[in-house]
């Protein structure tokens, strides 16, 4: 719904409406299948005197400024807890890149950054347990458990 090439009246909030079914996840959904859209050459916003390359590469030149920006939200909103800033960062997140790069997408990939966030927990939930068993014997911490004990077994 995000990427759709929808520029009628009111699609803001149309394009905005999944941010706020979990403003956690989409941001990272919309992140990891920005790549993949096949954008069509008949947007709004696109510039019909440039290469349609050259636009495809400004497109995504401005979603990924806008993902930048949305970092810069998104911290404002988790460390103050100023929830007023939701709908500028659904905009940063959900409708300023899905309208630069409105066009097709497959099948939308799950976010990486959670599989590999869920992984590094599971080692470092390892690594303190293997030092909480080895301090009687070590006075090591678990990142040097990690980097220079562990290599050696």
């Amino acid at each position: 719904k995000v990427f759709t090439p929808d520029f009628k009246k009111g699609f803001v909030i149309r394009k905005s409406e999944p941010y706020f079914v979990d403003f956690s996840l989409m941001p990272l959904m919309v992140e990891e299948n920005y790549l993949g859209v096949r954008r069509f050459a008949n947007s709004p916003l696109a510039d019909k005197s440039k290469r349609a390359d050259v636009q495809e590469l400004e497109a995504l030149a401005m979603a990924a400024t806008s993902f930048s920006d949305a970092d810069l939200c998104d911290t404002q909103l988790r460390r103050n807890q100023d929830y007023s800033l939701m709908p500028y960062h659904a905009a940063f997140t959900c409708v300023i890149p899905g309208s630069y790069l409105a066009g097709g997408l497959g099948r939308p990939a799950f976010p990486s950054w959670l599989g590999k966030f869920s992984s590094r927990n599971k080692n470092k939930r390892f690594f303190d347990l293997l030092k909480a068993n080895m301090s009687v014997d070590s006075t090591s911490s678990a990142t040097d458990l990690a980097l220079y004990q562990i290599p050696h077994l």
